[in-house]
């Protein structure tokens, strides 16, 4: 490593996960509103085409907007975060974007989440490690819904405590 270079990588959080169903499913899942209200936020607006832009929402405090950069059926789809929804937080060099991989697996569909974008230092630190344990039990619940609940009209309900 040359003087000067950084020793740490960019932030990085790859998750991957083998769900027993079609790419069809599996893509309406991330691009519908109405399939992303159940695994992931209770309440979805706008569009999962290329061009639109979702609003998620966990409740009146937790709102999260995102850009659909890209989305190819069956295959893939790319969320781009304005640097707005990040504010509080200094400024990185890249955007945050979350990139969703469909391809054959074992039984069905094989997904393969890769959010990236995260900045460095103790700023961005709670971010990334939420993140993390986010990402971590809505793969699982994504899981859950497609091995127990596909076919059903559900949505996804969250009760948040102070600990």
């Amino acid at each position: 490593m040359s003087p000067g270079e950084s020793s740490k990588r960019p932030r990085v959080l790859e998750f991957t996960v083998d769900l027993p169903t079609d790419p069809d499913t599996v893509w309406r899942l991330l691009t519908d509103p109405a399939g992303l209200a159940e695994w992931f936020a209770p309440q979805v607006e706008g569009s999962g085409q290329p061009g639109g832009n979702l609003t998620l929402s966990w409740g009146p405090d937790i709102r999260w907007s995102t850009k659909v950069a890209a989305a190819e059926p069956g295959r893939l789809v790319r969320w781009r975060d304005d640097y707005e929804a990040y504010q509080q937080l200094p400024q990185t060099a890249s955007p945050v974007v979350l990139e969703w991989e469909l391809s054959p697996g074992p039984g069905g569909t094989r997904l393969r989440l890769v959010h990236s974008g995260f900045g460095e230092g103790a700023d961005w630190d709670d971010m990334y490690d939420g993140t993390k344990a986010g990402w971590t039990f809505f793969m699982w619940h994504l899981l859950e819904t497609v091995r127990h609940h596909l076919g059903h009209r559900r949505t996804v309900v969250f009760e948040r405590r102070s600990s």
